[in-house]
């Protein structure tokens, strides 16, 4: 894995992008997207467009993390049927998986397009950060969001570092929305928020 100074140096690049789709003032996650395609971290989807509202998936996740990574080498082979030689996220998912960062499906596919929930996408940096050698023991109460209960018992101590270290807000002031479905502006302030909270 790449050490916590190699991200910091990626952390550093200025590619400063704009999008049709996502206006200053109008989109929320304005400097979120800013921050991750400056970065390389996330491309556009084509057109001069981000796509903020779209549906994250599982080849895109990995593809964005193996970023943040510095795309490191891969040595080991691709174990999945789904995933192509020639994707895009062909290398992304080789590594992630050697990393024991994410897992295939029961039938022993990727699944690459299926979408991310909010609890996996913290789940996977949260053993991203514990790979770096980082402190993932901070946590907090999920008791004032009033879906708590429907956060995964696995993805529960992820989600509660996540929202702790300030990673994730709820989507309202009393839903956490755990299995919804991660858009791709969510990931992209989720990794904001990871540089500048955790990656510091």
């Amino acid at each position: 894995l790449v050490s916590v100074q190699g991200v910091q140096t990626l952390k550093l690049k200025d590619n400063t992008k704009t999008f049709s789709d996502v206006q200053p003032v109008r989109h929320w996650a304005v400097q979120g997207v800013a921050f991750v395609s400056a970065r390389e971290i996330f491309n556009g989807t084509g057109a001069g467009q981000f796509s903020p509202d779209t549906a994250m998936n599982r080849g895109m996740l990995v593809t964005t993390l193996y970023n943040l990574a510095y795309n490191p080498a891969v040595s080991t082979a691709n174990p999945f049927p789904d995933v192509p030689a020639n994707a895009y996220y062909a290398d992304p998912v080789t590594w992630a998986q050697a990393e024991g960062l994410v897992a295939g499906m029961d039938d022993g596919t990727f699944a690459p397009d299926n979408p991310v929930t909010r609890e996996q996408i913290v789940s996977i940096l949260y053993h991203y950060a514990a790979n770096l050698g980082l402190d993932t023991t901070v946590s907090t109460s999920l008791d004032k969001y009033a879906d708590a209960s429907a956060v995964s018992d696995w993805a529960r101590p992820a989600v509660a570092w996540a929202v702790a270290t300030g990673l994730i807000s709820g989507r309202s002031a009393t839903e956490l929305a755990p299995k919804g479905n991660a858009t791709r502006a969510e990931v992209a302030s989720i990794y904001m928020n990871f540089c500048s909270n955790i990656l510091h």
